[in-house]
C-alpha cells in the first residue's frame, strides 16, 4: 500500500484561502503559536501568583526568568505544530466522486481508479527551497491525445467532455477556488503523487528543538541585531527599536531553517515502489509508459491556482502497451488482448473516430474497467479473506508446505507434504 501522511477536508473547511502555499502556513503557525504562549503565559502566572502568596522570593525571581523561556518554547513549538497542521490535515480538499461538498474531516475516502500513459517520468523536487518531497508523475489519460484538451465540445474526443476519465477528473468542479490556466500541465494531464514523510519528520524534530528556541534566540539575537541595525541604519533612531523587536522573531527563523533543512536530511522522498502491492519495482516510472493508478481523488489549494490529483498514489499497476488503448493508434491484435473486451470487433475506422464511435467508447470504458478492477482486488475483502485461509498459508509451493481445504491445521510448524 501506498504511504499515506495527509487528511483531505471538505472545501467548507478549509477557511485560509490566500494565494501561495507560504501564507497559510505562516498564518496556520501563527495562530498555533500565540495559542500556545497565551496557555504557557497562563499557566506562569498562576504559578508566579502562588510564589507571590507565599512570599517566596527565590521562587518569585526564578518563575519571572522562567516565563520567557517557556513563552519563547510554546511558541516555536505552537508555530511548527501550526505549519505541520496546515500542511499535513487542511492543504487537500477530498473529491470523492461526485459528493465532494459533503466529504468529512477524515484521513480516508474511497479511493478512486484513472488509467493512462505517462507523459512526465517519476520525479521530485529536492531544491531546498520545495515544501515537498513528494515524488510525482502526470498521466494522458486514456484514450485521449495530447491534442485532445483543445478540442470543441461537440466531440467526446475532447479531454473535458469525454464522458469516460477526462469528465470525471479534469472538469472543473470547486468553483470559488483558483483553477490552473487552461494551457498549464496540470490542467490538460492528472496530476500523481506519491507522499514522503518530510513533513512528518519536520514536525516530529520541531518537538525537540522547542525547548531550544530559548536559547536560539538567546544567541543568535545579538549577531541577527547588528546585521539588522547595520541594514536599517537609514532609520535613524528608529533602527534599534525595530531591530530590537525583530532579533528575536530571526533567531526563530534561523531555528526553523535548521529544524526544515534536519527534516529534509532524516526523511524519504515519496515513490511509486512504496505504492505497489507484492512486487517492488527497481526503476521509477517512465515516460510513455502505461499504468493504472488508484488512490484519494483531491484539489490541491496549497497553490494559487490549484488543480486535481490523486494524492497519495495507493497502488500502481504497469500494463503492456499491448494491453492500452488509444485513439488513431494501432489496432491492438486479438491475441494479446482480453477476449471479453471484443477488441477484435474494432476497425481501424473505430480507431479513427476514437470516442466518437459507440464500438470504441464501448471498449475503453470496459477496458478501464477491468484493469481497476484487478488492481482493486487488494482491496476486496473477500480476497483479503482468502489470503488469511489455511489452503493459501504456504511459503514455498501448495505443493511442498501447503494445506487443503478442511485439512487440520492446529499442530505446529509447518506440513510437509
Amino acid at each position: 500500500m501506498g504511504k499515506q501522511y495527509t487528511k483531505c477536508i471538505s472545501d467548507t473547511a478549509s477557511p485560509i484561502k490566500l494565494c501561495g502555499p507560504v501564507s497559510p502556513l505562516v498564518l496556520n503557525g501563527l495562530g498555533y503559536g500565540a495559542a500556545a504562549v497565551i496557555v504557557a503565559l497562563g499557566a506562569m502566572l498562576i504559578a508566579l501568583g502562588i510564589a507571590v502568596a507565599s512570599g517566596n522570593a527565590a521562587a518569585v525571581a526564578f518563575l519571572i526568568a522562567a516565563t520567557v523561556y517557556v513563552v519563547e518554547a510554546a511558541f516555536y513549538g505552537g508555530f511548527m505544530e501550526g505549519m505541520c497542521d496546515q500542511w499535513l490535515n487542511r492543504r487537500l480538499i477530498c473529491l470523492n466522486k461526485d459528493d465532494f461538498t459533503n466529504v468529512q474531516d477524515v484521513p480516508n475516502v474511497e479511493e478512486e481508479c484513472a488509467m493512462g500513459r505517462v507523459v512526465k517520468s517519476e520525479d521530485v523536487d529536492k531544491s531546498f527551497s520545495n515544501f515537498d518531497l513528494d515524488s510525482f508523475i502526470n498521466l494522458q489519460l486514456m484514450p485521449h491525445l495530447k491534442e485532445d484538451d483543445a478540442l470543441p465540445a461537440n466531440t467526446k474526443n475532447s479531454l473535458f467532455h469525454d464522458e469516460q476519465q477526462g469528465f470525471h477528473f479534469m472538469r472543473r468542479r470547486l468553483k470559488g477556488r483558483g483553477w490552473s490556466d487552461d494551457a498549464g500541465d496540470y490542467r490538460k494531464f492528472l496530476h500523481c503523487e506519491f507522499e514522503s514523510d518530510y513533513w512528518k519528520k519536520i514536525c516530529q524534530i520541531s518537538k525537540i528543538l522547542a525547548p531550544l528556541a530559548p536559547v536560539a534566540v538567546a544567541l543568535f539575537s545579538p549577531i541577527v541585531e547588528g546585521a539588522c541595525n547595520a541594514v536599517l541604519g537609514f532609520l535613524g533612531f528608529l533602527a534599534p527599536i525595530v531591530c530590537k523587536i525583530l532579533a528575536p522573531l530571526l533567531a526563530m527563523a534561523l531555528l526553523m531553517l535548521l529544524n526544515l533543512a534536519l527534516g529534509r536530511l532524516a526523511s524519504d522522498p515519496g515513490s511509486s515502489s512504496d505504492a505497489n502491492v507484492g512486487e517492488r519495482p527497481e526503476d521509477p516510472i517512465l515516460m510513455d509508459e502505461t499504468v493504472v493508478v488508484r488512490g484519494r481523488f483531491v484539489y490541491d489549494a496549497g497553490h494559487c491556482e490549484g488543480w486535481h490529483e490523486i494524492h497519495p498514489v495507493q497502488k500502481v499497476m504497469r500494463v503492456k502497451v499491448e494491453m492500452y488503448l488509444e485513439r488513431k493508434g494501432k489496432k491492438p491484435a486479438p491475441t494479446l488482448t482480453p477476449p471479453v473486451l471484443d477488441w477484435d470487433k474494432l476497425t481501424q475506422t473505430d480507431m479513427d473516430d476514437g470516442l466518437d464511435s459507440q464500438r470504441f467508447f464501448d471498449v475503453s470504458s470496459a477496458l478501464k474497467g477491468l484493469f481497476c478492477g484487478e488492481i482493486g482486488k487488494s482491496r476486496d475483502p473477500l480476497v483479503i479473506a482468502a489470503q488469511g485461509a489455511d489452503i493459501n498459508r504456504w511459503t514455498i509451493h501448495p505443493s511442498v508446505d501447503g494445506c487443503k481445504d478442511g485439512e487440520d491445521t492446529s499442530t505446529s510448524g509447518p506440513i510437509i507434504k
